[in-house]
């Protein structure tokens, strides 16, 4: 009896709509590829986000500020403008 053998196109994931408080911000395969998007638009999380995944989506909402780099290494929040 032939064993079944995924294709190359069945081990790629789905990219999934990523989703922060109701505002669609990009898409990502993993949660790893999800917190690089926030890190690159410069975005956190002034307190613990909730977070749910689905069959299309990432969903997390939460309390945003926008980070910016200050004096050396010391990181400043402000509210998003």
């Amino acid at each position: 009896m032939p064993r079944w053998r995924p294709t190359h196109g069945a081990l790629q994931m789905q990219k999934k709509k990523v989703y922060i408080n109701d505002q669609l911000i990009g898409e990502a395969r993993t949660w790893g590829e999800v917190h690089a998007l926030i890190r690159k638009q410069g975005l956190l999380f002034l307190n613990k986000p909730g977070a749910a995944e689905g069959p299309s989506g990432f969903y997390i909402s939460g309390t945003l500020g926008r980070s910016s780099v200050g004096l050396g290494n010391q990181r400043k929040t402000k509210p998003p403008e």
